[in-house]
């Protein structure tokens, strides 16, 4: 399953261009995003890293990109993070592909 703070027409469309067989469900009014502490409520966007994942599950180098940034070296942290994760790679008519991807990470201070 996936969620975005995407309208759901926007989702649909990207769910059929992908070949997406999962379900996808928009957040647009950020409710999920603000529960989870990933919003940033004066940009009304949720905190997050996109990607690419290749066809064998791993991030393809050079793709990750913070989509707005936290400064204090957190980038860094969540770019160094997300680097060592492994994923089951997406299918297009059975066959693993590479595709984008978006994550939150979070941080919380101990």
């Amino acid at each position: 399953m996936a969620i975005s703070t995407d309208f759901t027409p926007t989702l649909a469309h990207w769910k059929k261009e992908l070949n997406v067989t999962y379900p996808v469900l928009s957040d647009h009014m950020r409710k999920v995003s603000e529960s989870y502490g990933i919003l940033i409520k004066d940009l009304g966007v949720a905190n997050r890293v996109t990607f690419v994942v290749d066809k064998d599950g791993k991030i393809a180098p050079g793709t990750i990109q913070v989509v707005h940034s936290l400064g204090l070296g957190l980038d860094e942290q969540a770019i160094k993070a997300v680097s060592q994760w492994r994923f089951k790679p997406g299918t297009k008519d059975g066959k693993p592909v590479a595709v984008q991807a978006a994550i939150s990470v979070n941080f919380r201070l101990l």
